[in-house]
């Protein structure tokens, strides 16, 4: 019996103590000032930071067709979490940005070398005079590494794809849940026909997850009526970061499936995950014009990555 009751005590000693050992690490963590802060983390900035106000939005949802500023903020919150700050307690409140530019700046991730690096940003939010999230913004403003120059993959085990698709973002089945059985030659011409009916929802659902991270910081602040250095992120779709808002209303005259790799003509997709569709059609003058459009599978269908000139 003295045996049980001792275990007993030691059992709730050790849980004690580890309850009190979280909670000061985690004290440690968010009472930090930025001083402190960059301090802690011997991070090197030029100068002082330009400080701005942001809305987090109460919902961080990624609704079909829409602007998703709600994955701005599940991806940001991946990286601070990665020093302890856990953003989603900042739902529907205002906190203050102090984003510093850093001194060395960061190399692009997809370059093995690593020689030449970009101007990129620490963006700390405060809240009384408190650390209350932090990351890194590559190139002055794409979202990530973190603070310590962790990535994506690096954090979750996944690249921007695969941590799509577990969080379950873009795959909401809205009005236009036909676009998910289309395959890519069909999903191509229901994009430029989706443009030249007006309908932008059903043409933003036949692009992928990455064009639509793009459009977040894409050309950031141009034509938003907000100065550019008062923008965490582009509050909205426009000309200047979009697929769509940007795109003249065409009537294409031929698609080709192609190859993704050797740009061969296919005659059908077979096991494909990437293919390509090269489009055709005719200008007012009658002059022929038309572009490439490459796609990817997603577990909701085909859906287009890019474009370019063939």
């Amino acid at each position: 019996m003295k045996k049980i009751f001792l275990f007993i005590i030691i059992f709730m000693m050790l849980l004690s103590g580890c309850g009190k050992s979280d909670k000061s690490t985690n004290a440690v963590k968010s009472d930090l000032t930025p001083q402190a802060f960059l301090k802690f983390y011997d991070l090197k900035v030029q100068k002082n930071p330009h400080k701005f106000k942001v809305d987090v939005p109460k919902t961080w949802n990624v609704g079909p067709g829409q602007y998703p500023i709600g994955l701005f903020w599940q991806l940001a919150n991946e990286f601070s979490k990665d020093v302890g700050l856990d953003l989603t307690p900042l739902k529907g409140t205002t906190v203050d940005v102090w984003r510093y530019s850093l001194v060395d700046g960061l190399p692009d991730a997809s370059d093995l070398s690593k020689y030449k690096k970009y101007p990129s940003n620490l963006v700390l939010l405060v809240n009384n005079q408190k650390v209350v999230g932090a990351w890194l913004a590559f190139n002055q403003f794409e979202i990530g590494p973190s603070v310590k120059k962790h990535y994506l993959k690096d954090i979750t085990g996944l690249d921007f794809e695969d941590w799509v698709q577990k969080k379950s973002l873009f795959t909401e089945l809205g009005k236009n849940k036909d676009i998910a059985s289309l395959d890519p030659v069909d999903v191509v011409k229901t994009y430029f026909k989706a443009i030249n009916d007006g309908d932008k929802t059903r043409a933003y659902e036949c692009l992928a997850p990455t064009v639509m991270l793009d459009s977040l910081t894409d050309n950031l602040g141009i034509d938003q009526g907000k100065a550019r250095e008062d923008l965490l992120y582009n509050l909205k779709f426009v000309k200047m970061n979009s697929m769509v808002e940007g795109m003249a209303n065409i009537k294409p005259i031929s698609f080709i499936l192609k190859d993704s790799e050797n740009h061969l003509a296919i005659k059908n997709v077979g096991n494909r995950t990437e293919v390509e569709v090269d489009t055709a059609w005719l200008n007012s003058d009658n002059s022929k014009d038309g572009t490439f459009v490459t796609l990817k599978k997603y577990a909701n269908g085909w859906k287009i990555k890019g474009m370019g000139n063939p």
